[in-house]
């Protein structure tokens, strides 16, 4: 009996590694599978595990973004946030193509993942919302927002092309002497650069062009009718 219960634990035990690897897995092909936001390969778990306890550190990233449930373990790569179980539930129903959810600690992240929860956070993400008005609503609504999406693009593209932020920067430090930062570092560069993108897109132009086209001169009256003669 003894040894029946110590060959039933062990086969529990092999079922449990064999469920594991399989989440591993899962988790390795899902994060690879989230479009911009996944693309790479996974970086060590380890390195992963560091990088989410310094981010999850930060006061503002200690209570999820979307209510105040504290020590979140979830996250938004789309958004680059925090968030608690119960609303990585609801970002879930809303479709990977809103919000691409991962686990802080069960799933497999790229190294361009891990960049974006690095520039956004809970701090910065919930300030650029409430510049642009977003402040208190509904999850659904708020992610629908223009607020919104300008943060995704921008976050977007920062994901796919992190050199040309990394540039960015560079050039800021160069050009403010003595190590000075001006607004093209922090928050206000982040929102900075959103605007620019956002004006230089060529929908944006298009209707700025629109905008700034004169209006058509008023057709001229037309004469009156000359008095008729007895």
């Amino acid at each position: 009996a003894a040894r029946r219960g110590l060959g039933t634990r062990a086969l529990r035990g092999r079922e449990a590694d064999h469920r594991s690897g399989r989440a591993r897995v899962r988790g390795r092909a899902m994060a690879s599978s989230g479009g911009t936001s996944g693309a790479g390969a996974c970086v060590p778990t380890q390195e992963k595990n560091a990088v989410m306890r310094r981010l999850r550190a930060r006061p503002e990233n200690q209570v999820c973004f979307d209510c105040p449930t504290r020590n979140p373990s979830w996250a938004s790569v789309t958004y680059g946030i925090f968030i608690c179980y119960d609303c990585s539930a609801i970002h879930r129903r809303m479709g990977v193509h809103i919000s691409f959810v991962r686990s802080c600690d069960l799933d497999e992240w790229t190294a361009s993942q891990l960049q974006v929860m690095k520039q956004a956070g809970n701090g910065n993400t919930r300030d650029f919302f409430t510049s642009h008005g977003v402040r208190e609503m509904k999850t659904e609504k708020k992610y629908t927002t223009k607020a919104a999406q300008l943060w995704k693009a921008h976050l977007k593209r920062a994901a796919e092309h992190p050199d040309a932020d990394r540039d960015h920067h560079q050039e800021s430090a160069q050009a403010t002497p003595n190590g000075s930062h001006d607004a093209g570092d922090g928050l206000d560069g982040l929102m900075l650069r959103v605007e620019e993108e956002v004006r230089s897109s060529p929908v944006q132009k298009q209707r700025n062009s629109a905008a700034a086209a004169p209006e058509p001169a008023a057709a001229a009256p037309a004469p009156a009718p000359a008095p008729s003669r007895p």
